[in-house]
């Protein structure tokens, strides 16, 4: 646990100087009804909206619900994506969901480019090691899940076998709220051991509450292991 331990650190470090984390200064309401979004969280949505061609006009319409106390349907665990799209890349592995009103949300692993040695240029990437005949170890691999409000993840190592794999290790969960605040996420190993009846799975949970009360909710990511692959979702109640 201590490359995972080091990896926490340095995210704590750097989530507690960005805007609209737990224990950074809260946005505050204006007039009852209204949320005053901070420039910077603004920013981050928008960044996150054109990384995924979110339409700037779209994106003006997103804000504006947000400043109005209302919901964005990605944000929503009521609402249903319009339509979803796998993307496997060179040592990334995303899931993108859009939404009616134009908002998305992304669950990504990472993934090594090849298997080979562990060496110190390899710390806090994912990356791999053969531990066998048809076993390879995976580890350091980062999940994350981002909603263009929420953004939380953590760390996961794991084995692939020919027969039923297994996680190994979680752990530096982190969260970040580009509007409203977050709570401490939890993060545990559900199922370590994929069985004939499903993946091996571990989840992080957080609660994100809109930051003129008008509401909270909780959202859980998982992954999971198996079928000799790794995978993110975002779970709903």
């Amino acid at each position: 646990m201590s490359k995972l331990r080091l990896l926490g650190a340095a995210l704590l470090a750097a989530l507690m100087a960005l805007p609209g984390t737990a224990t950074a200064t809260a946005q505050t309401a204006t007039v009852p009804g209204h949320v005053e979004i901070t420039p910077s969280g603004e920013q981050e949505m928008r960044d996150f909206w054109s990384r995924y061609s979110v339409p700037p006009a779209t994106q003006e319409a997103l804000i504006k619900r947000l400043e109005a106390g209302d919901r964005i349907d990605s944000t929503r665990t009521d609402r249903d994506p319009v339509a979803t799209e796998n993307i496997d890349t060179a040592g990334l592995r995303r899931t993108v969901e859009r939404f009616r009103d134009g908002s998305v949300s992304v669950t990504s692993i990472s993934r090594p480019t090849s298997a080979g040695t562990i060496g110190p240029s390899t710390v806090n990437n994912c990356r791999s090691s053969e531990s066998g005949t048809g076993y390879v170890n995976w580890y350091d691999c980062h999940a994350s899940s981002q909603n263009g409000v929420v953004t939380f993840g953590f760390y996961i190592s794991y084995t692939i076998t020919p027969r039923y794999d297994q996680i190994i290790e979680v752990g530096s969960p982190y969260r970040h709220c580009s509007v409203g605040t977050c709570d401490t996420p939890k993060l545990a190993i559900r199922k370590k051991t994929e069985t004939s009846t499903g993946s091996a799975w571990a989840n992080i949970t957080a609660i994100h509450t809109n930051i003129n009360g008008s509401g909270s909710t909780k959202y859980e990511m998982r992954a999971l292991v198996g079928d000799n692959r790794a995978s993110t979702r975002w779970e709903t109640p």
